[in-house]
């Protein structure tokens, strides 16, 4: 279990270190793109996410979780041959009628198709390298896209063509030079064999997540299509920007999650005594430094709009907070699915997440016209807390798990409570000086970190 836990921090450092590379190119498109045109490629970037969801979704679950049940490597490899086979052909299936109805109606299409490819592609071998406990290879993997990403968008900046075009000229490659990079290490598992039993088996488990990645997407996106259709791109541009300064914590959420949720099948599937006991520590944790996250980036918003993205994009501050609020509640979730996975009951997250995104529509179409973006930052809110309680109900009947109930409470009271004293006195505290007192007054925190070591022993 120590190797384990070893893993998770070296798969959560590095998957952060080598996505925070993502922060700083948002000062070089923000500065050279008009707030306009950074709405379109917040825009683009939602179109890349709907391509993974759809794709990846169930399959990255599937792989988890069939991955650690079979001990035979000749099943793990044809496992993985399964699901890589079915997902080319559904790519190719689905691709090519886009191509042709719409390659005349939406700019770059084609290029946009093929960073989506792409990055399914990227993912689920960034899967595969973490089930398979390859710790170093996707470190290096990650650390390799992020480079050549910054250098090529570094250098399409200093040759003064840096636009939509460019960046996704810039994406392309760098996914490229990674997916080679990986694929001298997971060739062992590419047979091209193809298990017909053994796919019902992985659709049976993966399929409701599948439309329930696409209805996530659809509640988490929405905000932006709405915006661009009730209101303007410049409107986006700014709502867009913020979302960027939360997609610090979103690239943190990904890293964590990514790392622990190996760890946690692997613990089940060994029959640990101790499973549940790791799901509660590391929920205590990730709310924990969620809420370390949320609290300092909302304080010093002011300071990072102006050192990332310039005056132009200040009307954004006002709005960082809630979107790190939001990010921070849907970090939750992914420990109330653990006993709806373990249980093989996947439809009862496609049924909260349908339900999620009705209210979500509803909401966001009743409010967007009478209170603009907080309209629909409203309606966002009061979704995903709707389906984090769904979620928590549910997962808990199926696999009891006892929380850390009182210091969780602790955690958010303290953080809303130092974010609103900064709010007051802003003139007479020291911003640093409120950070400390969270810190001092989360101490706990720390004595339940060490108690997963002496649970790992």
């Amino acid at each position: 279990m120590i190797r384990n836990l070893k893993n998770i921090f070296l798969y959560t450092f590095t998957s952060f270190f080598a996505k925070s590379f993502a922060v700083l190119i948002i000062p070089l498109i923000a500065h050279n793109l008009s707030v306009e045109e950074y709405g379109n490629y917040i825009i683009i970037i939602s179109i890349i996410m709907l391509v993974q969801s759809i794709y990846l979704f169930g399959f990255e679950h599937s792989l988890n979780y069939y991955f650690n049940k079979f001990k035979s490597n000749l099943n793990k490899k044809i496992l993985v041959s399964t699901q890589l086979l079915f997902i080319l052909l559904i790519c190719f299936i689905t691709f090519i009628p886009i191509i042709l109805f719409f390659n005349s109606k939406i700019e770059n299409l084609n290029l946009i198709l093929l960073w989506g490819f792409l990055s399914v592609l990227l993912a689920y071998f960034s899967s595969l390298l973490k089930v398979d406990m390859q710790a170093s290879t996707f470190a290096k993997s990650q650390i390799v896209q992020s480079i050549v990403l910054l250098l090529t968008i570094y250098v399409l900046l200093n040759f003064n063509c840096l636009n939509i075009q460019g960046i996704i000229f810039a994406n392309i490659l760098s996914i490229t030079l990674s997916l080679v990079f990986m694929s001298f290490f997971i060739k062992k598992y590419i047979l091209f064999n193809f298990n017909f039993n053994l796919l019902k088996k992985i659709l049976h488990y993966g399929l409701p997540l599948m439309p329930a990645a696409i209805i996530l997407w659809g509640s988490t996106q929405l905000d932006r299509y709405y915006i661009l259709y009730f209101l303007n791109e410049y409107v986006l541009g700014i709502y867009g920007f913020a979302i960027s300064i939360g997609m610090i914590a979103m690239l943190l959420k990904t890293a964590f999650k990514s790392a622990i949720d190996p760890f946690i099948m692997n613990s089940y599937h060994i029959k640990s005594l101790h499973t549940k006991k790791y799901i509660s520590i590391f929920f205590t944790l990730s709310l924990y430094i969620f809420a370390f996250l949320f609290l300092t980036v909302s304080i010093f918003s002011d300071e990072i709009v102006l050192l990332i993205g310039g005056k132009k994009y200040l009307e954004s501050v006002s709005y960082i907070p809630w979107v790190l609020f939001i990010v921070s509640i849907t970090t939750i979730n992914q420990y109330f699915i653990y006993g709806i996975n373990f249980k093989r009951t996947n439809k009862l997250i496609l049924k909260g997440l349908l339900f999620m995104l009705v209210i979500n529509i509803t909401l966001a179409y009743l409010l967007i016209n009478i209170l603009d973006i907080y309209g629909i930052i409203i309606s966002n809110l009061f979704a995903n807390i709707v389906y984090s309680t769904y979620l928590y109900n549910q997962s808990n009947k199926l696999y009891p798990i006892k929380y850390y109930t009182g210091v969780n409470i602790f955690i958010v009271f303290t953080a809303l409570s130092c974010l609103l004293m900064n709010n007051m006195y802003l003139q007479d505290i020291p911003k640093i000086f409120i950070i400390c007192i969270f810190v001092l007054l989360n101490v706990k925190v720390y004595a339940i970190a060490k108690g997963l070591l002496n649970e790992s022993n």
